[in-house]
């Protein structure tokens, strides 16, 4: 068949094939083999010799040691996930609401709007260590409150510890959501003024607009914003898994080096995975299910 007989259906496919061929290529050197190669190497001892690696089966005792014996990686696991768990439901709620004010008509939107994303722009992790180190972050004392001595003394300080992390957080909090805001804000500006104008004439409320129009058409920004959140989260070099992973990945001593922090990465993206999961069935998300 000449290309002159040829379909205008196959060519087209045939054109997206070879436009995708770059990615699929720069994909498969790039992000599987390496992603393939560390599941391989998690199974291995891998020491580094003046020779080159050098590197012996020893099945799953990697994982094994990460997951019983290892204590300090376990305890950086929990932290990790306590930390990620905790900021992730902040960061989008806070997104969510700065998001729905920058939506509206107010002066100087668009310095707020690059107020917000400006630590996108600057974000690091020597950065954030060096305000956390010298106590940029904390703002107040809740111990010298008397309102948290009085709810102490009623029984409320399981109430109170939550309330002290986010309090001591509201800066991680805020810097950890500038793009969200700006997904949030292109969501919203994309539903149709005459959708509002509709439910004011059939009487509904600016609140009843909220909750029937606003949140449903946001859902699916939603998704996306805790994916970002939570992958942003658990990789941040900040982190303490990641830090464990790093120190432990040039070791000379027994269950340390590359063969060994690749078994604690893998354990690392599956409890990653799992908790994206998690948070997903938590707002509704099913599989094939088209978002309202």
């Amino acid at each position: 068949m000449t290309k002159r007989n040829q379909s205008p259906e196959k060519r087209s496919a045939i054109l997206g094939c070879l436009f995708s061929a770059h990615w699929a290529v720069g994909f498969i050197a790039l992000t599987l083999y390496p992603l393939l190669f560390s599941l391989y190497m998690s199974t291995q001892s891998v020491t580094v010799t003046a020779d080159g690696i050098v590197s012996s089966p020893i099945g799953l005792r990697n994982f094994s040691y990460a997951l019983t014996l290892d204590i300090q990686f376990i305890m950086s696991l929990l932290e990790a996930l306590k930390f990620t768990g905790i900021i992730t439901p902040l960061v989008i709620i806070l997104s969510f609401i700065i998001g729905l004010l920058l939506s509206q008509p107010i002066k100087a939107r668009a310095l707020f709007r690059g107020i917000y994303f400006f630590p996108v722009i600057i974000i690091s992790g020597s950065l954030m260590s060096l305000l956390e180190d010298n106590g940029v972050f904390a703002i107040i004392d809740l111990e010298q409150s008397g309102v948290f001595r009085g709810l102490n003394q009623a029984g409320l300080g399981a109430f109170m510890e939550i309330v002290r992390f986010l309090v001591s957080n509201i800066f991680t909090v805020l810097w950890f959501s500038g793009v969200q805001i700006l997904i949030y804000l292109s969501g919203m500006q994309k539903i149709s003024g005459s959708l509002y104008e509709a439910a004011s004439i059939d009487g509904a409320s600016k609140w009843q607009s909220f909750w029937k129009i606003t949140l449903p058409a946001t859902a699916q920004f939603t998704l996306i914003n805790i994916v970002y959140t939570v992958v942003t989260l658990a990789t941040f070099t900040t982190n303490t898994v990641i830090e464990k992973i790093r120190q432990d990945m040039f070791g000379n001593m027994q269950f340390q080096g590359l063969g060994y922090a690749s078994a604690m990465a893998w354990i690392y993206f599956i409890v990653i995975l799992l908790m994206l999961g998690v948070f997903l069935m938590l707002t509704g998300f099913r599989p094939g299910r088209r978002s309202p």
